[in-house]
């Protein structure tokens, strides 16, 4: 162990360099890079009395090599991402790093000056940790069954108003395409097929409850309000168990506090309404969660329920994303340290194989053809089509013919987006609404397809254009994932809650054409009374994605100082959903954050209590 000692030479020195770094600007235009102007002057003062209040509280901490030497690389890991992240969002591209040589030392100081006010963040949350526990008053194990029946009306009574307002169910642009495609509706652009673009299980699931709507009510509206009511009771009783399982090993009054944002937080309740993917995900990773956390804390070898529930709850959530046995990996690499660690490698392995077998089997059984390739290819498309846009010239005939092949390059520099993958997406040669006939037919037309047929040509040409354009692609890769890493300057960019769609728009198909809200006026009072709220200062920070993937960093960090690896499979779930969102990244929506939102309450409680007999 390692004591962090006040050494006063070392706090000046490196008082004076997160001064200079402090002071560095990041202009949008030609104003100068060093600046001691009113407001940076005041984020000088603060970043200074910052640190000497950290270091000062650090003090005499106590602290592992291993755990000094993860703070140190995550301190200067994170805050490249960061220098990056004010160089990105002043100018839409990184000159203000590396334009001159003079920039590139500018970035240096900043890079400095971030490092040493993270280091002594994470040391500060540590010693936080020590400092300040929290009693343990759980609930007594004959009143579990009361206390989740009360979490679960308080819940219900919270999520209510936004169920009355969204009646018969909010129905959105990739909910109703799921239907389109089990129903095969016409556009006139074509028709829909099935196919696993959105999982094909939450397709025929929530296909499953517009089919009684229709054939017993003869409505849509009744279809996607037995949807709604569903997801509703699935979502609560989900949240209910893992705030009773707080309750019953850590304590009863958090949890109720825990259970009161849940229910009342509507970036998070308020998809349980919704005729979408999202809000099963986060069901099932709800109950996902409360396994694992069950595992952590149990230390008798009587935890079948645990198992079980590990197991179901595996097989639902990686039905409910096509990426979802990554989660189940990370679990169990993340349960080595626990005593039950054999039967959850045993639980993952029966999860994973019984979720390739009913994947298998459902798309047997309905015929639907894969997914399209280019959903795990918005970082490689955004990097081509930002070369197409910033430098044209770097492409020679050959190459712009190739790419041809794959995109509409006419229309594809036009298209590109730094933030939103889909624009680009959409003018790929793919033929959407075109499969038609029987699944043979169907099947030898999507194999036909250039993504899918001639992939490697892809990547090989992917690769030839970025040894001549190594920077946009970097720039590319920055725009596209720089909502999760830095706090953007427009937070209205992040959408967080789920909207019925235009009833007037084209591609609404016939099976559409009556839904409507039982109260439209009503609901979108709702929703731009609760858009205003969100908007307000410091509420509004709850609103965007950087957040969520922050506050999931520090009591993760905090975890692993105090050396409480139990947790680590927690930890890692969270990684899963850090990492899923930077390598295949859509856009920076507060949706694909929202297993953030469940977990980093969760973590956080985890700081700040220690169990007798942890391991």
């Amino acid at each position: 162990m390692i004591r962090i000692k006040l050494n006063k030479y070392l706090l000046v020195f490196s008082s004076l360099l997160v001064l200079l770094g402090t002071a560095v600007n990041y202009p949008s235009g030609n104003a100068s890079r060093i600046s001691f102007d009113g407001a940076t002057t005041i984020s000088i003062l603060s970043a200074l009395i910052l640190l000497i209040i950290m270091s000062v509280f650090s003090r005499n901490l106590e602290i592992s090599k291993r755990g000094l030497l993860l703070n140190t690389v995550i301190a200067l890991g994170y805050s490249i991402i960061l220098v990056i992240g004010r160089a990105y969002t002043s100018r839409g591209n990184l000159s203000l790093i590396w334009e001159s040589g003079r920039d590139v030392w500018y970035s240096v100081l900043s890079w400095l000056a971030i490092s040493i006010l993270l280091f002594y963040l994470f040391l500060t949350v540590y010693q936080l940790t020590i400092k300040f526990h929290l009693r343990e008053m759980p609930i007594n194990a004959e009143g579990k069954v009361k206390f989740y029946l009360f979490i679960f009306l308080l819940l219900a009574v919270l999520a209510l108003p936004y169920f009355v307002v969204s009646i018969p169910g909010l129905a959105g642009y990739d909910g109703m395409r799921q239907m389109d495609e089990l129903f095969h509706q016409k556009t006139i652009y074509g028709v829909f097929s099935l196919t696993n673009h959105h999982p094909l299980f939450t397709t025929l699931l929530q296909g499953f409850f517009v089919k009684v709507g229709l054939s017993c009510f003869h409505s849509i509206n009744a279809g996607i309000l037995l949807n709604s009511i569903f997801l509703n009771l699935l979502t609560i009783a989900s949240f209910s168990l893992l705030v009773t399982i707080i309750a019953c090993y850590f304590n009863k009054y958090v949890a109720v506090v825990l259970a009161v944002f849940f229910g009342g937080f509507p970036a998070v309740i308020e998809w349980a309404n919704g005729l979408d993917k999202t809000g099963y995900f986060v069901a099932f990773f709800i109950l996902f969660i409360s396994a694992l956390l069950l595992l952590d804390v149990q230390t008798t070898i009587e935890n079948r329920f645990a198992i079980w529930l590990l197991v179901a709850s595996g097989v639902l959530l990686s039905l409910t994303r096509n990426d979802g046995v990554v989660y189940l990996i990370l679990a169990a690499l993340g349960s080595i340290w626990l005593k039950q660690r054999k039967k959850i490698f045993i639980a993952v392995l029966v999860a994973v194989l019984l979720t390739l077998g009913l994947s298998k089997g459902l798309t047997m059984v309905t015929k639907a053809l894969p997914t399209e390739p280019m959903e795990s290819l918005s970082i490689p498309m955004q990097q081509l089509a930002r070369v197409a846009k910033d430098n044209p010239a770097s492409l020679n005939r050959s190459e712009k013919r190739q790419l041809n092949h794959f995109f509409n390059y006419s229309k594809i520099a036009a298209a590109y987006n730094p933030e939103f993958a889909d624009s680009v997406k959409v003018n790929s040669r793919w033929p959407y609404y075109k499969f038609v006939g029987d699944y043979q037919q169907r099947m030898k037309l999507y194999k036909s397809q250039q993504f899918v047929k001639d992939k490697g040509s892809f990547w090989q040409l992917w690769l030839q254009i970025g040894m001549k354009n190594k920077r946009l692609y970097l720039e590319a890769l920055v725009g596209q994932n720089i909502f999760y890493l830095y706090p953007q300057n427009h937070p209205s960019y992040f959408s967080w809650i789920v909207g019925p769609n235009d009833a007037g728009n084209e591609t609404v198909t016939r099976l559409f054409a009556n839904y409507h809200l039982k109260n439209p006026n009503l609901f979108y009072s709702f929703a731009t009374l609760l858009k205003k709220g969100s908007e307000l200062p410091l509420v509004n920070w709850l609103f965007i994605s950087f957040t969520w993937f922050a506050l999931y960093l520090l009591p993760s960090v905090a975890i692993i100082d105090q050396r409480r690896f139990a947790y680590l499979n927690l930890i890692l779930v969270g990684g899963a959903v850090v990492l899923i969102s930077l390598v295949s990244p859509v856009n920076g929506f507060l949706r694909y954050t929202l297993p953030l939102i469940v977990l980093d309450p969760l973590l956080l409680i985890l700081c700040f209590y220690k169990k007798d007999g942890e391991r």
